[in-house]
Formats: structure tokens, C-alpha cells, sequence
């Protein structure tokens, strides 16, 4: 297996770990030992961006926590907060690091009832396993010229947990929009197809929240500038244009 699928197999565990809400729940969906899953959290993601800071500042001691949900700072006591998606948090200072493509995919299975879709609307025809928050009853998709268009395929289900979405998928049930990364394994295999290699639903964009800067010690700056530019090279997640870089400030 390559290095960028050991990434992915670990990110997948990552996923896990969030949607069962702890490394010992994790352990059991995936059936594995707790030690198990605790040695392949120990190798992934970001953590090399933890190592790699410590390496350049070690008289800084540093607390990395899992936690899926809204953060209160006050109450965890954390300095900066990475995640998926939007930071509803006005009071916290947002910056992007990074965007992840999603693609709308099939199993073989479903789509051998099926013409192969030209088209988004096509795929109005079929079932939708949709995410949520991120999909529900209408899905936006560009193409590589630009052009958009909304669908409202039916949905057969509805989750927030996006490895229930990739079994479910994988078992037939109907197509779903997921994260490049989450799937590379199961694209290689053809366990899925990539629907429409010309169209892309909107992208995630992965985030860092922070305290404004009056709150700001120069650690975790020093830290957030790590950050800025190792996040963007990890497979599966692309650069920011600059057009789509913005900071949101604190309201007065």
C-alpha cells in the first residue's frame, strides 16, 4: 500500500474516532483493539504538524485533544480549534488552511440498473445518501467550466456520520457526494465510481479558530503559522486561492 492510502486508512480512523465519540468505540466498530486504533492515531494527520512544531519549539508544551462539536473556549481552555466546515463562533477569529474536494460516487452495483449519468440532473433518478449538514434535498455541483446547476434527487437517507454514508453507499442503497480522501481505497478497488468527472459538489473548507488577538500568546501564533503551511500539502486537501482566503473578525 502506498504512503497516501496509509494516510488514508489512518484518516478513515480519525473519521471513526469522531463519529463514535471515543477511541474505545472506535475500536469496536472497526474491530480492533483500543491499543490498535491508539497506535494509528498516534500516526496521523496533523499530529506530524504537532510533532513538527514541538521539534522547532521545545520549551512549549503542547495538549492535543479530540473533540467532535462546538467548542467553548472558555470552558476547554484550548488556544486554537481546527475543523471541517463552518465556525458558527463570531467572537472567534476564522481562518482557512485548506479545501477538500467531494465527488459524487456509486457502487457499480446501483449504477448497472442505470444509464451512466452525462449530466448532474441525471442523477436525479436515483437515490441520495446524504450527509448532513453539509447535503439535503437540493446539491449544487460546478463543472470544470464553471457553469452550476442545484439537483433535488430523492433521498433515501439522511446521517451526520460520513462512515454510515460510505457503507451505505458501498452496499447499493443510492449514490452520495463524499470527500476525495475518505474514499481513495475503495476508488482504486472500483468498489465505487466517480459519477460525473466533470462536475464537483462545493468544496469543505478546513479551518482554524482562534481567540482575537488581544488573547493571542506568541506560541500559538508561531503554532498557526505551522499550520498554514503544512495543512495545505496533505493528500486529499488543496491550497486555498487567494481569492478565497478571508479572516473574520470580531464583532465590536
Amino acid at each position: 500500500m502506498s504512503k497516501s492510502l496509509d494516510r488514508l486508512t489512518l484518516l478513515q480512523t480519525f473519521v471513526r474516532i469522531a463519529d463514535a465519540g471515543s477511541i474505545s468505540a472506535a475500536a469496536r466498530d472497526l474491530g480492533l483493539s483500543q491499543p490498535s486504533v491508539s497506535r494509528q492515531l498516534a500516526e496521523l494527520y496533523l499530529l506530524d504538524t504537532v510533532i513538527q512544531f514541538q521539534q522547532q519549539h521545545p520549551e512549549i508544551t503542547l495538549s492535543w485533544l479530540l473533540q467532535d462539536g462546538h467548542i467553548r473556549f472558555a470552558e476547554v481552555g484550548c488556544d486554537c480549534w481546527v475543523k471541517i466546515g463552518p465556525v458558527a463562533d463570531e467572537s472567534l477569529i476564522v481562518e482557512p488552511l485548506g479545501e477538500v474536494e467531494r465527488i459524487a460516487v456509486a457502487a457499480p452495483e446501483l449504477m448497472s440498473a442505470h444509464s451512466t449519468p452525462k449530466t448532474p440532473a441525471d442523477l436525479e433518478k436515483i437515490h441520495c445518501i446524504a450527509l448532513a449538514p453539509f447535503e439535503g434535498g437540493r446539491i449544487p455541483f460546478t463543472n470544470t467550466k464553471g457553469k452550476k446547476v442545484v439537483i433535488a434527487p430523492p433521498i433515501r437517507m439522511t446521517t451526520n456520520n460520513i462512515s454510515a454514508v460510505r457503507k451505505a453507499t458501498l452496499a447499493g442503497l443510492g449514490w452520495a457526494v463524499m470527500p476525495r480522501w475518505f474514499i481513495e481505497d475503495e476508488l482504486n478497488n472500483q468498489q465505487l465510481v466517480d459519477l460525473l468527472p466533470s462536475w464537483r459538489a462545493p468544496r469543505l473548507t478546513i479551518r482554524v479558530a482562534s481567540l482575537p488577538g488581544r488573547h493571542r500568546p506568541r506560541r500559538l501564533q508561531s503554532f498557526l503559522d505551522v499550520l498554514k503551511t503544512t495543512v495545505p500539502k496533505i493528500p486529499g486537501i488543496e491550497p486555498l486561492s487567494r481569492s478565497n482566503v478571508h479572516l473574520r473578525k470580531r464583532k465590536p
